[in-house]
């Protein structure tokens, strides 16, 4: 097998089915795991192994996932919370379109035309704690 005739563009002759991800500024040879966990219970719920680079575009499939795995209906609410790699505008307005509320920052723009305000965007004043 060449890189060429891959679709993903990779190949790994020990374990075909992994990926190139970069973890904490490194590349390593691996899985993205998805997993969602009832706060309730602590317990997992669903969890699916991925073969995504980052957890940019996972949001509202593992959310909608895990409604199916819940026994939800798939426009029921639902809240999620989720870490920055997940906050992407498309991936919010999904979630909204069928019932979830996803409790995600949005991750730091590349490009300044986007209309979001970043907290670097912002200074503090210590004497009018603004």
């Amino acid at each position: 097998a060449c890189c060429e005739e891959s679709p993903t563009g990779q190949v790994d002759l020990t374990d075909p089915d992994c990926r190139q991800l970069r973890k904490g500024g490194k590349t390593t040879i691996g899985y993205n795991v998805q997993a969602a966990v009832d706060d309730k219970h602590h317990l997992i719920t669903t969890i699916e192994v991925t073969g995504e680079a980052n957890d940019r575009r996972s949001l509202a499939p593992i959310a909608q996932q895990a409604k199916k795995d819940l026994g939800l209906a798939q426009d029921a609410s639902l809240t999620v919370i989720a870490d920055t790699g997940y906050g992407t505008g498309p991936k919010h307005t999904a979630c909204e379109a069928s019932g979830t509320i996803a409790l995600v920052p949005v991750q730091k723009p590349s490009g300044k035309s986007n209309g979001l305000h970043n907290s670097d965007a912002f200074t503090r004043d210590p004497a009018s704690d603004t």
